[in-house]
């Protein structure tokens, strides 16, 4: 059984820091999250929480206040991993779900976060499952990126809005394009990266002129060929 719990104290902010690390690993035993500024962060008001399973922590998501142009506040994800031992298990979602009930206690109507949109993983989360909306697409969005998840390619982002509300917008498909992606984006930086630069551009050709004339993404399927794909909508 998995345990969702807040993690508000420096041990336990300490868990969530080692997730990270785990997933994330930089290099010259670099953090994600510096520890006092993580500290400053949480007695602010931001959020961090941890997936435990007999004691153990396997997952962990972070985030804090943001305010859009239209002075309207809502929370911004940063950061929500798995350990690779236990993922594809639902407890991706289960980590989302208590950042959304937490948000709302807390006055919130929507979280927003970016996500690689070359990771199917993530996609299929947060597209197919948790029905978020695309919003914009960022070219490079953090720049060079060092740990062994990201490095040797652009950190192209997708941001995607998640209305708390209980009925949020439905989109109906008109004119429809698909874009493939790979299985497994991070096998493959690995295993060729010029492979995987060339699924980035191809990628970011096709959705970035959909997403900025307002087309919306509105569902992530599987093709017989093992990738994924965007069904890509005119709004």
């Amino acid at each position: 059984m998995v345990e969702y719990r807040f993690l508000e104290t420096l041990a336990d902010q300490q868990l969530g820091r080692y997730l990270f690390d785990t997933v994330w690993p930089a290099p010259s035993e670099g953090t994600q999250v510096a520890p006092n500024f993580l500290q400053a962060l949480m007695h602010s008001g931001s959020y961090l929480s941890g997936a435990f399973i007999n004691g153990e922590i396997v997952g962990a998501a972070f985030g804090f206040p943001a305010k859009d142009g239209d002075g309207t506040f809502y929370i911004h994800s940063h950061m929500a991993a798995v350990l690779p031992s236990h993922q594809d298990q639902g407890i991706g979602v289960g980590l989302k779900l208590h950042q959304k009930q937490w948000a709302k206690n807390e006055g919130y109507n929507k979280i927003k976060w970016t996500f690689d949109p070359l990771v199917a993983r993530n996609a299929w989360l947060n597209i197919a499952i948790l029905k978020t909306k695309a919003i914009k697409y960022y070219v490079n969005f953090y720049g060079e990126m060092a740990d062994s998840i990201n490095a040797g390619d652009a950190s192209d982002r997708i941001l995607v809005e998640w209305d708390l509300s209980e009925n949020p917008e439905s989109i109906e498909g008109k004119n429809i394009v698909e874009v493939e992606i790979p299985s497994d984006i991070v096998a493959l930086r690995q295993s060729d990266i010029a492979k995987a630069r060339l699924w980035r551009t191809q990628v970011r050709d096709a959705l970035k002129p959909k997403l900025d004339a307002g087309w919306q993404i509105i569902d992530v399927q599987k093709n017989p060929n093992g990738n994924s794909k965007y069904i890509v909508s005119e709004a």
